[in-house]
C-alpha cells in the first residue's frame, strides 16, 4: 500500500511539473513577441533573470508586458526561455 501511495504521490508531482511548465510556456510568448529565441542562446537562467530585471528597469515597454506576471510566473518563464534557447 505504501509503495502505491509514493508512485501515486510521484505521479502527481510529475503532472504538475508538466503544467508548470505548459503555464511557463504560454507565458513566454509575451517575450517571444518582441524577442528571437535566439537571443537567448548561451544564456543560463540566473544571466537571463538578470537580464529581464535590467530589461524591466530600462525598458516601459517590456515592464508593462510583465507587470502582470507574478515573481513565480516570471521565474518560469526564465527557466523554460533558458531551457529551450540552449537545446
Amino acid at each position: 500500500m505504501k509503495r502505491i501511495f509514493i508512485s501515486l504521490t510521484a505521479f502527481g508531482l510529475i503532472a504538475c511539473q508538466g503544467v508548470a511548465w505548459a503555464d511557463a510556456a504560454a507565458n513566454a510568448e509575451t517575450c517571444i513577441e518582441c524577442h528571437d529565441l535566439e537571443e537567448f542562446q548561451g544564456m543560463d537562467a540566473a544571466a537571463l533573470a538578470a537580464g529581464v530585471e535590467k530589461g524591466n528597469a530600462d525598458n516601459k515597454m517590456m515592464a508593462k508586458s510583465i507587470k502582470d506576471m507574478s515573481p513565480e510566473d516570471l521565474q518560469g518563464v526564465v527557466d523554460y526561455l533558458a531551457a529551450e534557447a540552449n537545446k
